[in-house]
């Protein structure tokens, strides 16, 4: 799983200035990463994904279930398409072409695609990584050590914290809309 931010950036937008607290953040960054990802259904690793199958849709396309940079194969019912047979738009949105014009998939049709997705992260979700990573950074550092996220709980699984971390990242401004931008069928 990438870093969706950087030690930096969370210190800078938090206001600390210190390097003390610099393993705690580095924590945070990974598990504000993990659910990030996990809320929106990538990691930006750059990874391959061979064969994602979908049946023929209604129109001339589909929606990719994660974003791609660039597609490797196109078959339909087990017969490749040449590339001048589909176009791939906005990363996730790949539709059929006949003579460069979209077309509906035949109904009988089974689509497997193969496609490497991207690795870049978007700068609006390193932007609520980075202001996830600094909410996170201020609640952990309640008076007294406590923490209302009891982020450690959270990074072995506990699901309360969880859900509280996925209610409050919710809440804030730039998280929330990049969350909405980024799910795939929001």
């Amino acid at each position: 799983m990438a870093d969706l931010t950087t030690i930096a950036a969370v210190k800078s937008y938090a206001g600390v200035t210190g390097s003390g607290d610099d393993s705690q953040i580095s924590a945070i960054i990974s598990a504000v990463s993990s659910l990030i990802a996990g809320q929106i259904g990538h990691d930006y690793e750059g990874n391959a994904v061979t064969a994602e199958f979908h049946t023929a849709p209604f129109s001339g396309s589909i929606i990719l279930r994660k974003p791609a940079e660039s597609i490797t194969a196109v078959r339909v019912s087990g017969s490749t398409l040449a590339a001048a047979g589909y176009r791939l738009s906005d990363g996730r949105l790949l539709t059929r072409l006949a003579s460069g014009l979209p077309t509906v998939w035949s109904g009988s049709s089974v689509i497997e695609v193969d496609y490497l997705t991207v690795s870049a992260v978007p700068v609006d979700l390193e932007l609520a990584a980075r202001e996830i990573g600094a909410f996170v950074l201020k609640q952990s550092s309640l008076p007294g050590g406590g923490s209302r996220l009891g982020l450690s709980a959270q990074a072995n699984g506990d699901t309360g914290s969880a859900d509280y971390f996925v209610q409050a990242l919710k809440q804030l401004p730039v998280s929330r809309m990049a969350l909405r931008n980024h799910r795939p069928f929001a």
